[in-house]
């Protein structure tokens, strides 16, 4: 690798010339074409691999409705302590109360990554746009 003496390029391996850009002008990367349409593939393909959060959802609303269904038989037991009752409950209610919580951050954060993944390709579409060849 060698530096020319005015120091505006520089030699590197198989004499390919890489211009050095003086301060004053915007600092781009080069990166192959190749490169660029498989990052932008991934970008719209990010919306689609969202982590869910369902099976989460679905096991808590599970167990919601088989401890509520299982309330009825457990009261007409005799013999157990009043609080058996009041624990099977609070346990439904609040299993229901973090599956609705879930369902909601689901929704939330799907969206939202859709949402990011439109920016991001949207922003590469624009720039693509800068370089491309008139026709």
């Amino acid at each position: 690798m060698e530096m020319s003496p005015s120091g505006s390029s520089m030699q590197v391996d198989r004499s390919i010339k890489i211009s050095i850009p003086s301060p004053e002008q915007d600092r781009m990367i080069a990166i192959r074409n190749f490169d660029w349409e498989r990052i932008k593939g991934r970008v719209s393909q990010m919306s689609k691999k969202n982590v869910s959060l369902s099976v989460w959802y679905q096991s808590l609303f599970g167990s919601a409705i088989t401890s509520g269904l299982s309330i009825w038989p457990v009261s007409i037991t005799k013999d157990l302590p009043p609080w058996v009752i009041s624990l099977y409950i609070i346990f439904t209610f609040g299993c229901l109360l973090m599956g609705g919580i879930l369902v909601w951050l689901d929704r939330k954060l799907g969206l939202s990554t859709t949402t990011e993944a439109q920016n991001i390709t949207s922003d590469m579409d624009k720039v693509e746009s800068l370089f491309r060849e008139p026709e």
